[in-house]
């Protein structure tokens, strides 16, 4: 419902157009959200919209025939909004490009929110590994036996 008093560009460029309100077309600013996307605000009838902009450009000149729910960036760089750099994927499609290409980063350690044990905790593991059963180091600190098993193989907590 906004085509009548805005246009994309191909690039990311957003005007608002020429209409009775507003006799000059005008250039509209987008802001860097702090995810680094850029985001524009459209104003309709006093009540204002935020979109990403890569999301806007999708729409106007990408055809979606899957109904796919994402605009990935082809190159990674999430202000790069020109068309030939987009395309619409699903969640498990941009994830693994995001992986695939190092634009995401596992968060290892006590730094992960998931993590139950501290990098103490496991050091101590290490040390005890040899005098204790993996089930019994679990139970001591409140994991499981294949965390045990998965520290003391350093597959897990590789970082220290």
């Amino acid at each position: 419902g906004y085509e009548q008093y805005y246009k994309i560009s191909n690039l990311g460029r957003l005007k608002r157009v020429l209409h009775r309100k507003n006799p000059c077309n005008t250039l509209i600013d987008g802001i860097i959200h702090p995810n680094g996307y850029c985001k524009l605000a459209l104003t309709i009838n006093g009540k204002t919209k935020q979109f990403y902009t890569h999301r806007l450009v999708a729409l106007a000149f990408i055809p979606n025939p899957e109904n796919k729910k994402q605009v990935n960036h082809i190159n990674g760089i999430k202000t790069d909004n020109r068309v030939e750099n987009l395309e619409w994927v699903t969640s498990k499609e941009n994830i693994n490009h995001s992986w695939e290409n190092g634009l995401s980063k596992p968060i290892n350690g006590v730094l992960n929110g998931n993590s139950v044990l501290t990098e103490k905790d496991v050091l101590e593991i290490r040390k005890i590994g040899s005098t204790m059963t993996q089930k019994e180091i679990g139970k001591l600190y409140g994991v499981n036996h294949q965390a045990i098993y998965k520290i003391l193989k350093r597959t897990r907590w590789k970082h220290i």
